[in-house]
């Protein structure tokens, strides 16, 4: 359960950092209840993308979580990927899949 400041100055960088450590223990169940939507966004991009060449695509990632959006980019042969997240321990998870640059 995510707990909320009681008063609006209480939103402090720490307080923020604390909820989005919070949310983010539950992504992983949500993305398999969603039909798993980095899987969904990396077919998406590979049909999308209309280039000769894998490599001179850049694409950046807000949001990205643990990284799987990035891991299957990869998997695809992109591999100018930028991943940016508000959870620190997310962007940790997702260094760990050496998905991005």
């Amino acid at each position: 359960l995510i707990q909320k400041p009681s008063k609006l100055n209480e939103f402090s960088e720490e307080s923020l950092q604390k909820s989005f450590d919070q949310m983010s223990a539950g992504y992983e169940e949500q993305y398999i209840e969603a039909g798993f939507p980095p899987k969904i966004c990396s077919t998406i991009i590979n049909k999308l993308d209309t280039s000769d060449n894998k490599l001179k695509v850049n694409i950046l990632d807000i949001g990205c979580g643990k990284g799987y959006l990035g891991l299957y980019l990869k998997e695809e042969g992109y591999l100018r990927t930028t991943g940016m997240d508000c959870s620190n321990n997310l962007l940790e998870l997702a260094k760990d899949k050496n998905s991005y640059h």
